[in-house]
């Protein structure tokens, strides 16, 4: 059996950064952060001009959006505009959240270092998708939720029986991504929720157009800076 959350949503992460790596990117344009952060192995590591000191290097080899510490990743799911689809011996049916039980999520964004790194990204597609051994009634499900200015957010969605299952992006890990099965959207809701629940400033303007790329009909649909609290 497969479940999977579908719907538009955003996720965000910061990164702790020491004094050294805060200094040596607090200056850099936004090309420079934007191809760092979405463009690791493409477009930084294999071209001599973005050598930096190991110091900086704060992402290494990790995609911006997996840091160390889970509670300073986070991955929300619009719960008014998401569907769940259910997969058992090749049939599918669509369900809603009104039809599974709520647990109120009361995890709290954790900020330990005055320096620190954000990205942020609003999307549309999978933000669950797990495999059961056996069939789970749909009653047996749980949607984490919470309120963030009046609109509620899906954090996650489990089961008790969890040691039946394994998920299909990273059966080490559990933790239910399936974020190449997204596509990037602007969703400015979305991201002034996320900061209103983090503490952290997310806000950027989404209609500049990505120069990034020299393309100016495509719209920015993703953010990235640095951040330093006196």
């Amino acid at each position: 059996m497969e479940i999977f959350l579908h719907g538009p949503g955003g996720c965000m992460s910061t990164w702790d950064l020491s004094k050294f790596a805060y200094d040596w990117w607090k200056d850099k344009s936004k090309k420079v952060i934007f191809e760092y952060s979405w463009n690791l192995e493409e477009n930084w590591k294999n071209h001599n001009e973005h050598i930096m000191p190991k110091e900086a290097d704060f992402l290494s080899n990790r995609y911006w959006g997996e840091t160390q510490d889970k509670n300073k990743s986070l991955s929300i799911c619009d719960y008014n505009n998401c569907t769940i689809f259910v997969e058992h011996e090749n049939r599918v049916s669509m369900h809603y959240p009104d039809e599974l039980s709520c647990v109120n999520y009361d995890t709290e964004y954790q900020l330990n270092s005055k320096t620190f790194y954000s990205g942020v990204s609003s999307e549309i597609g999978n933000w669950q998708h797990k495999k059961y051994k056996s069939f789970v009634p749909l009653k047996d499900f749980r949607l984490y939720v919470k309120k963030i200015n009046g609109r509620k957010y899906i954090f996650d969605l489990d089961v008790e029986r969890s040691k039946e299952f394994y998920n299909l992006s990273d059966a080490s890990d559990g933790d239910g991504m399936d974020w190449y099965y997204r596509l990037h959207i602007r969703n400015k809701t979305v991201v002034e929720d996320l900061s209103e629940f983090t503490g952290v400033d997310l806000s950027y303007d989404m209609n500049l157009g990505d120069k990034l790329h020299g393309d100016p009909d495509t719209l920015d649909v993703s953010d990235f800076k640095f951040h330093y609290i006196g």
